[in-house]
């Protein structure tokens, strides 16, 4: 029986990581269809999403879209297991987490990785259409130098800006090794979306890629031994490879 449910998604981005395993968390079915970053809008479009951004999730004639939205239908509609505290203050604290690994892990991260990984074309191309369809890597080898001056600008990636996300991803690390240095998970004495979100968001630095620029190589060897990153590790193989 086909699934209701459907994600649009790019595989190699964390927010998407973040919808997936909220539905595999809640363990339910869906199809993923794996878009082209750049023609993916016309996808967004057709769907009817107010934005081009992804995750997208749809469900009969339902329209979800971005990662938070996504968990708080599913918290809304599939009740368990449950990922929201009961606790009015410990659910608040919840969502102030996730908002903290939407603003200050998840946007800076991805700012640092492309601004280091797009001058590598042949890199850029293979990870931006990873598992995509067949035709998308020769078009993105061939429009790759409009398509990264696109994403330059439309993520504001510069050198002043990777150095702001380096410190700021430095910063959030320490912040979350503190709150997690005499506690196991972030809020309740339970996983909940705050430890979903944040190590959902965290995931990318310990993916094994080949021939990363050496500046990423250093900086995923600069957080290895980090409690934080050990921490997040801990959590993503007791509740995602589980």
């Amino acid at each position: 029986m086909t699934s209701q449910f459907t994600l649009y998604q790019f595989p190699i981005s964390h927010y998407c990581e973040k919808a997936r395993w909220a539905l595999e968390y809640k363990n339910i079915a869906y199809n993923t269809v794996n878009l082209v970053p750049g023609p993916h809008r016309n996808v967004s479009k057709k769907l009817g999403a107010p934005h081009s951004h992804t995750p997208i999730l749809t469900y009969d004639e339902k329209v979800i879209q971005g990662s938070e939205e996504i968990i708080n239908f599913l918290e809304a509609t599939q009740k368990h297991p449950v990922l929201t505290p009961t606790d009015p203050e410990a659910a608040s604290m919840a969502h102030e987490w996730a908002r903290f690994a939407d603003n200050n892990i998840g946007v800076p991260l991805r700012l640092y990785f492309y601004f280091h990984l797009l001058p590598n074309r042949k890199l850029a191309t293979q990870l931006l259409t990873e598992n995509c369809a067949w035709w998308s890597k020769p078009l993105y080898m061939v429009a790759f130098p409009a398509i990264r001056s696109v994403m330059r600008k439309g993520m504001k990636i510069n050198e002043t800006n990777a150095e702001k996300a380096h410190e700021t991803l430095l910063r959030s690390f320490d912040h979350i090794r503190d709150r997690v240095s005499k506690r196991e998970y972030l809020v309740d004495n339970r996983f909940t979306r705050a430890d979903l979100a944040v190590v959902a968001l965290i995931a990318p630095c310990w993916r094994e890629i080949p021939d990363l620029p050496s500046a990423l190589t250093d900086f995923i060897h600069e957080l290895r031994e980090h409690d934080a990153m050990l921490w997040a590790k801990e959590i993503y193989a007791k509740h995602r490879n589980a």
